[in-house]
C-alpha cells in the first residue's frame, strides 16, 4: 500500500528524531542599508526597510500575522508548544488562552522531542557555526568559524531564545531569520525561525524559565 502524505512525513520525522542533535542555522546573508531601521526581513534579492512603529501587513511574504486562539484549559500556562505537524508554535499566555505563530522548522528544530526551558534570551544575536558543521561542510561554514556578529545580516535575526534541559544547552533555538520565504516550511538547516516582527513579540512576552515542548 502507498504511503500517504501524512504517513510519509510522520516517517521522515521519526527518522530525523533519531539521529544527532545539531545547529545548524544557515549562514549570513546581507547587510542593510546604514540608517535604516530592519522591520520585516532581509535577502540578497528583497530588502524590505521600515521603522519598528510602522503597521504591521496582514501578510509578510505570504505568512499571516500571529493570531490568538483557544487551548485546552488543562494546559499550563506560560509554555510554548511546538507543532511540527502544523508548523506553527504556541504561547500560552493565560488559561484556555494562546497567541499562535507561524514558523519554519529546520532539521535541528525537528530532531528536538521532550521539553526544555529557556534560559537565555538575546537581542540581535551573533551566530557562530557549530564544530561539527564545519567539519561536515569546511567549504560552506570554515569563514564563519570566528562568528558572525548580531544585526539584521545575521541567521539569529533579530532575537533569539536558547534552550537547555538542565544546565546543558540543547543548541535548540528559537529565533528570527533573514530568510522569511522558509517561514512555513521545512528546511535542511535551522531550528525554529520565524518572521522577526514575531520573535520580537514573542521575545518581549516569554521569561527565563518559560517551557518549550514539541507535541
Amino acid at each position: 500500500m502507498e504511503n500517504t502524505p501524512r504517513q510519509t512525513r510522520r516517517a521522515f520525522l521519526s527518522g530525523l528524531m533519531a539521529t544527532p542533535l545539531i545547529a545548524a542555522c544557515s549562514p549570513a546573508r546581507v547587510d542593510p542599508p546604514v540608517g535604516r531601521t530592519l522591520h520585516l526581513d532581509a535577502s540578497p534579492d528583497r530588502e524590505v526597510f521600515m521603522d519598528f512603529d510602522d503597521p504591521v501587513p496582514e501578510k509578510i511574504y505570504g505568512v499571516s500575522k500571529p493570531k490568538f486562539v483557544t487551548v485546552d484549559p488543562s494546559l499550563n500556562t506560560d509554555q510554548i508548544l511546538v507543532d511540527q505537524e502544523r508548523l506553527v508554535i504556541q504561547h500560552i499566555y493565560a488559561v484556555g488562552l494562546a497567541k499562535e505563530y507561524p514558523v519554519g522548522l529546520g532539521k535541528a528544530g525537528l530532531e528536538f522531542s521532550g521539553e526544555a526551558v529557556i534560559k537565555r534570551k538575546a537581542e540581535w544575536p551573533s551566530w557562530r557555526p557549530t564544530d561539527s558543521m564545519i567539519e561536515r561542510n569546511p567549504g560552506q561554514y570554515a569563514k564563519y568559524s570566528d562568528g558572525v556578529p548580531g544585526g539584521p545580516g545575521n541567521p539569529l535575526g533579530a532575537r533569539a531564545l536558547y534552550l537547555y534541559k538542565g544546565n546543558v544547552d540543547t543548541y535548540y533555538r528559537i529565533h528570527g531569520t533573514d530568510a522569511p520565504e522558509t517561514i512555513g516550511k521545512y528546511v535542511s538547516n535551522g531550528c525554529i525561525r520565524m518572521i522577526d516582527d514575531h520573535v520580537i513579540d514573542l521575545y518581549d512576552s516569554v521569561k527565563i524559565g518559560t517551557t518549550v515542548r514539541v507535541v
